[in-house]
């Protein structure tokens, strides 16, 4: 039977590939909050067509006696399986073209998954649903482009950004020797502490071999300043505050006792900044190091910077913009989106989402309140977006969807997986939509920034 999950999965392609085949009678009533609810009538005869395909999709696989699969006649499978079952079996496409047709004729921008509700489904008889939909808000009023004006700021690089980047090479490139000796402030210690307060441990407070380059500021202030003169075998208790600004809010500014045990002390060999140091690193000299460097750090700027200006100009676009009142399920799933999003950029760092939950204090429900205003920002950016790309006629041609493709393919040859994506249904269409987003925001961009 049909469901707005399996409904949603094939309504795209129905509304981009749509073929008229039905004379059915639609009527649509508007609702609040760009929702609207059409009703759709169905006579049998104007499903005949997907009755006779899906006694053939039954056939195909249900054994009927004395005859090959998909080859039993559609009065025998009526009469083996039951009309009904091959009406339910119709249903599925015959709504989804339906409805494909109705946003088509009644030239609705819909937006998300219908919710599907039979109010007539009886075998012989007309066929009467409603479909509620989500329809694109509309955008009242874009400015003109010559009310926003984004400056542009310099993206040049200092000696000193050059020098911090050299010094963290060193860093990288630092071999470590034990000592027996204490610790001193150029040192790495390495050891197993124990966090307790009123000597109850706190949770997630334990560690073992837990490295500290007392070279390098701590989360707790004063932290490393204790562990100098500690040696090997040392044990160690200190009583220190935990920062205003801890993620803990239970925790933040409380003060803690620190149990420490050390493992190891290690004295830190740093290589000298020279041309052995640049050729150890595929350079012939530290002078074309120091150079290359320099270059890639000014593309990094340049790119933060047309980032910065790209956004501020989205932003500019959207606050002198007017839009119809967005529904609220459009915003929810926004934000049920941006929830995904976090989710799966805390398993990209192999955090998981539940633990991070319960160190925030917050549950699922109010992270995605949390995200309410960003996702009513993010829907009336692509609406602007969309409407702006509509007022200034910006187009993506297939030779610039081709060559982003033959980009994409030959980035991922040996990733199997990149390449299915690439091969999926729907991959090209929504490519576009990226492209012609793209080409909106470099449009606004080179417009208002000077």
């Amino acid at each position: 039977m049909l469901t707005p999950d399996r409904f949603a999965a094939m309504l795209a392609r129905s509304l981009s590939h749509f073929q008229p085949f039905f004379p059915m009678q639609s009527v649509i009533t508007r609702l609040p909050k760009s929702e609207a609810e059409i009703i759709v009538t169905l006579e049998p005869s104007e499903i005949e067509g997907e009755l006779r395909a899906a006694a053939a999709r039954l056939a195909e696989k249900t054994k009927i006696e004395g005859f090959r699969p998909g080859k039993a006649p559609f009065e025998v499978v009526k009469l083996r399986l039951g009309e009904m079952a091959i009406w339910q079996e119709a249903a599925e496409p015959a709504v989804r073209k339906a409805f494909a047709q109705a946003v088509t004729e009644k030239e609705l921008s819909t937006v998300g998954p219908p919710e599907i509700n039979f109010k007539k489904f009886a075998p012989g008889n007309p066929i009467e649903f409603s479909a509620r939909v989500m329809l694109l808000p509309a955008v009242l009023n874009l400015p003109d482009l010559k009310e926003i004006r984004v400056e542009k700021k310099s993206a040049a690089i200092t000696a000193k950004e050059v020098d911090a980047a050299l010094a963290e090479l060193q860093r990288m490139q630092t071999r470590e020797r034990a000592v027996e000796r204490g610790a001193e402030k150029k040192d790495k210690v390495v050891l197993d502490l124990t966090i307790e307060r009123d000597r109850v441990p706190l949770e997630g407070g334990q560690t073992k071999n837990h490295g500290v380059f007392l070279t390098e500021p701590y989360y707790i202030p004063g932290f490393t300043e204790e562990l100098v003169g500690l040696k090997k075998g040392d044990a160690k208790t200190f009583s220190l505050a935990f920062p205003e600004t801890h993620f803990q809010k239970n925790l933040a500014g409380q003060k803690a006792d620190f149990n420490v045990k050390i493992i190891g002390v290690y004295e830190l060999l740093s290589p000298a900044l020279d041309d052995e140091f640049a050729k150890s690193l595929g350079q012939s000299s530290f002078a074309e190091l120091r150079g290359l460097i320099e270059r890639n750090l000014q593309t990094g700027a340049g790119e933060k910077e047309r980032e910065r200006e790209e956004v501020s100009a989205l932003e500019s676009l959207v606050a002198k913009s007017t839009f119809e009142e967005l529904p609220d399920r459009l915003v929810e799933g926004e934000a049920e989106k941006m929830v995904g999003e976090l989710a799966a950029s805390l398993a990209e760092r192999g955090l998981d989402f539940e633990d991070y939950l319960k160190k925030i204090e917050k549950t699922r429900e109010q992270i995605k309140l949390d995200f309410v205003g960003q996702a009513i920002k993010r829907i009336k950016t692509i609406l602007a977006l969309r409407e702006l790309a509509r007022r200034e006629k910006i187009e993506v041609v297939e030779s610039e969807v081709t060559r982003e493709i033959e980009k994409i393919t030959n980035a991922h040859l040996d990733d199997a997986a990149a390449e299915g994506r690439i091969r999926s249904e729907g991959f090209t269409d929504e490519l576009r939509v990226v492209l012609k987003n793209r080409k909106t925001i470099e449009f606004l961009r080179e417009k208002v920034v000077r």
